[in-house]
């Protein structure tokens, strides 16, 4: 009803360039269509559906062929840019297409540093898809220093996923950055990311933990793919955990190759978030929480580069606390029963 009454909107205003039409009052003159409310024209809003054939044109090709005032000429000629528009609008859909990785490597920093850089793709990216709550911090990891080292730190709920935490510090020696999201009301893996540039090296850790009910990660395999050298790991007590990763090094040159990789292994978690339904059943959801806490407890009591620094510094209890309640969220996402 609605789009009906814009249609007589504009006939009303156009009515002065149109004449009336219709049985008992004639047709139009040749090359105009009279439409269904029984005025004369020549758009579409005249010659397209409900147009009164029996009264003047309705074809719209053979309208323009038919008239040849200056007037249908600027039309006719306004039609065919129309048509050349839409026509390298789909060309240029189809090189993007082709062309996305070689792209997306070249512009995805401008010149920004690495971390800012990731900083933004991690939460530009999420923000046109889901919703992001901000939390606040707690005033004692606002104000966390390890080693005289202090830590800015951010936390979000993605509405509907789980949760995204952001940690970072810049010292004269060196800068590191954290990105960690923790999935809770969907089955699908825990992503860490951490960056650490000291002097001309950066180093770069993309890793998927299986904090899932069913272990099937063939998708992951491609994440490691980078052409950047290869950082020796040892094994691990998280090896079965943890399916895919990246441990790479490259200089200050690569920053769009390294944030190439975070952007590729983040669009590759979106893709199967939009893939996998939501938690809805309370056994299930508890059953999701209990195996992230048992990877967090595991992470705490058996440690790793990072967190064996944060355990020095804070004890194993305050470590533990420090990651339930901020890098990934247990006490804000346990079940209610």
């Amino acid at each position: 009803m609605k789009f009906n009454a814009l249609i007589l909107g504009i006939l009303a205003i156009t009515e002065v360039y149109a004449s009336r039409c219709g049985k008992g009052i004639g047709k139009c003159s040749e090359g105009k269509c009279c439409s269904k409310y029984g005025l004369c024209g020549t758009s579409d809003i005249y010659c397209g559906n409900g147009c009164q054939s029996e009264f003047g044109a309705c074809n719209v090709t053979t309208k323009i062929k038919m008239i040849k005032t200056t007037k249908t000429k600027k039309i006719e000629s306004m039609k065919i840019k129309t048509i050349k528009i839409k026509t390298l609008t789909t060309k240029t859909k189809i090189t993007k297409t082709k062309t996305t990785t070689v792209a997306e490597t070249a512009s995805l920093c401008k010149n920004s540093d690495l971390i800012s850089c990731i900083k933004d793709i991690g939460i530009n990216k999420l923000k046109k898809r889901y919703v992001l709550m901000e939390r606040p911090v707690q005033q004692k990891y606002k104000e966390l220093s390890v080693n005289g080292i202090g830590f800015e730190i951010k936390q979000y709920e993605i509405i509907g996923v789980g949760n995204l935490a952001m940690m970072g510090c810049d010292s004269p020696f060196f800068k590191m950055f954290t990105y960690i999201l923790t999935p809770f009301y969907k089955n699908i893996p825990l992503f860490s990311s951490d960056y650490i540039i000291q002097g001309n090296k950066q180093d770069v850790i993309n890793e998927i933990y299986s904090t899932v009910t069913n272990k099937n990660d063939t998708l992951y395999k491609i994440m490691s793919l980078c052409p950047l050298q290869d950082n020796q790991t040892d094994p691990g007590w998280f090896d079965e955990w943890r399916p895919a990763f990246a441990n790479k090094s490259g200089s200050l040159n690569d920053t769009d190759v390294i944030a190439s990789l975070f952007n590729r292994n983040i669009n590759l978690l979106m893709e199967l978030e939009q893939k996998t339904k939501f938690i809805d059943n309370v056994d299930t959801r508890v059953n999701k929480y209990n195996i992230v806490t048992e990877y967090v407890n595991s992470l705490v009591e058996n440690g790793g580069v990072s967190t064996d620094m944060f355990k020095a510094a804070l004890g194993v209890d305050q470590t533990r606390e420090f990651f339930y309640t901020i890098l990934f969220g247990n006490d804000c996402f346990k079940p209610s029963y």
